[in-house]
């Protein structure tokens, strides 16, 4: 059964000053190789590669990489090591519950080993001595004391500590007692720490799931079948397959409740079939006299006025090349339901190869009745970018956008001036960090770098893994400029959201994209403007890029949600850290069992 600790807090009057800075007066100062603290604080070895008995044995081999993948606990490693690699290399066989602390690369890094292990030279293994410390208080007091560690690390070829260094630490020993309550509150804030994180990767493998599937595939919120294949469900030919969404105008739905007595039991099956959104029916995306009931057609804007009246001469276009005759009126309800499934992101379904050819061609998803019944939700092509939908166009950056301009160089800083953003603003998952920019004197074409909302910042210019990172300014500041080392996009929004190229960037980024196409120099690499302009993306309708957008910008939300936690989580644990583990806040407690 789990115990719990009654805590109570009280703060400290009485201290001492130390080697280490003051501490209470009942406290001690011990270094970390006395035979207080530990028992044994060895650094490993490895076992020769050459020699393959040494190796895929059952015991766990600690390295560095090991270490940097967790954060509190050890429980597994990537290498294992045999019984006759441990004598070959008189390694020692580390106890569980013992402490690791990296002494090269990530200096300072400690877990906690809960399996036994051995372990690589560039760690020192410390077991404790466990009637005087507490495993769980030592990792927090090390942790506490890294930087301690980084400074004190010697260099020769490479950046590291000794162990005559680890050993001769020292390090605040409060009684036992307290030490276990000290490790409780922490660890306490450390397991909420690790569920945030824990929904933080999860949220992370969502996101980068969803932009796959939905910058490739796009995405069908339902079906509509215009009014011929209507026809053949309503004398009940076909059954349609269930448990998918079907959606009907009042064109289609006035069908169904005309239809004689004698087919009664088929009209309310029907009616039961088809989703009814938002009442009864969906609205036809616009009003016309002798076809359109005006209580169930929207009043169209402008820009689908226009975009009607352009499908409408298509369609008759199409028509009259094949010779096929139809009435103004039939024309008019298969594109006033062609433009209800282009803005809802519906499929249309319909036998009617001219109006299929007419719908993809105004990026509306649209197959025939066959395809649908084999099981066939939309229709792809190949393209130099991939597969992506048939109504999907693939256009060049430069033809989406209305300007890209970089930024301006400063070096100077003035706290007077204008805030400048630079590159370590942009966070890889698309956002504007805050807490990196710098104010810099005003130039004299300031107006010329002004960012506004919808700005899409791009870092053109940085480390071959960061170059490429994209975020979008969506007025963090109230006034702004950025450096040269970011080009800003402006996008056209009568075809492009900006939020499209965000995340199309955002996952080429994660994909190496930009990693693969820019040019390398000594120092760093960069992407020029031209080869910017001539990105290839993939573009689907503005009102499909709308509804992915929301999917992807409710799980960014989410994300931006559980890392402010893990934030202010950090804060709280720092905090804890401070107080508690220089005895500024003393800590009192019983166990209560649960």
């Amino acid at each position: 059964m789990k115990s719990s600790l009654n805590i109570t807090f009280y703060k400290e009057e009485k201290f001492k000053e130390t080697p280490i800075g003051k501490i209470p007066e009942d406290w001690e100062v011990v270094r970390l190789g006395s035979n207080k603290v530990s028992v044994l604080i060895k650094s490993g070895s490895t076992p020769s590669k050459k020699v393959k008995d040494y190796w895929n044995g059952n015991i766990p081999f600690v390295t560095q990489s090991d270490m940097t993948k967790v954060e509190r606990y050890l429980y597994n490693t990537s290498e294992k090591i045999t019984e006759l690699g441990l004598k070959s290399s008189n390694l020692l066989l580390v106890p569980e519950n013992s402490i690791l602390l990296s002494m090269y690369g990530t200096i300072g890094k400690v877990v906690i080993n809960k399996v036994p292990v051995a372990v690589s030279q560039n760690i020192a293994a410390i077991i404790p001595n466990r009637k005087e410390v507490d495993e769980e208080y030592l990792y927090y007091t090390l942790q506490k004391y890294s930087s301690q560690f980084k400074r004190r690390a010697k260099i020769i070829t490479l950046k590291h500590l000794d162990i005559k260094i680890v050993k001769s630490t020292l390090v605040p020993l409060p009684p036992l007692e307290e030490q276990k309550a000290i490790a409780y509150i922490l660890s306490t804030v450390d397991e909420a720490l690790q569920k945030t994180n824990e929904i933080i990767e999860k949220t992370e493998r969502l996101k980068k799931g969803l932009m796959q599937e939905l910058l490739t595939k796009g995405m069908t919120l339902g079906f509509m079948f215009d009014t011929n294949i209507f026809d053949k469900i309503l004398d009940g030919k076909v059954e349609l397959p269930k448990g998918l969404p079907y959606y009907v105008t009042h064109i289609q739905y006035d069908e169904i409740l005309n239809m004689p007595e004698s087919k009664r039991e088929r009209r309310e099956k029907l009616i039961k079939t088809f989703r009814k959104v938002p009442k009864e029916i969906i609205p036809t995306e616009g009003a016309v006299v002798g076809v359109s009931r005006v209580d169930m057609a929207k009043l169209m804007a402008k820009d689908d006025a226009e975009l009607f009246h352009k499908m409408l001469k298509r369609l008759k276009e199409l028509d009259e090349r094949a010779g096929k005759t139809k009435s103004l009126e039939n024309r008019v309800r298969d594109i006033l339901i062609a433009l209800t499934c282009l803005k809802n992101c519906l499929t249309l379904i319909t036998n009617d190869k001219n109006l299929k050819k007419l719908a993809q061609e105004f990026q509306c998803p649209a197959i025939t009745f066959e395809q649908f019944l084999r099981g066939i939700r939309r229709e792809f092509k190949d393209t130099e970018i991939g597969k992506i939908p048939k109504e999907w166009k693939v256009v060049k950056l430069k033809d989406v956008i209305l300007e890209i301009k970089k930024g301006f160089a400063c070096g100077k800083r003035d706290e007077n001036g204008i805030l400048q953003l630079r590159m370590d603003n942009i966070d890889p998952e698309g956002w504007i960090n805050t807490n990196a920019g710098v104010k810099v004197p005003i130039p004299k074409n300031v107006d010329d770098y002004i960012l506004r909302p919808g700005d899409i910042l791009f870092n053109n210019t940085n480390s071959v893994d960061l170059i490429g990172k994209t975020a979008i300014f969506r007025g963090e500041f109230r006034k702004c400029v950025y450096s040269n080392h970011i080009t800003r996009i402006r996008v056209n929004p009568s075809i492009v959201l900006p939020e499209w190229i965000l995340y199309t960037f955002i996952r080429k980024w994660h994909l190496g994209f930009f990693k693969a196409i820019c040019h390398r120099h000594v120092h760093q690499a960069g992407i020029n403007d031209n080869d910017l302009l001539n990105i290839r993306i993939s573009l689907p309708s503005l009102d499909e890029q709308n509804e992915i957008i929301k999917i992807l910008s409710t799980v960014d939300k989410k994300l931006k949600i559980e890392k402010k936690r893990k934030e202010k989580l950090e804060r709280i644990k720092k905090a804890f850290m401070d107080l508690l583990l220089t005895g500024k806040i003393r800590v009192r407690c019983t166990d209560e069992k649960q």
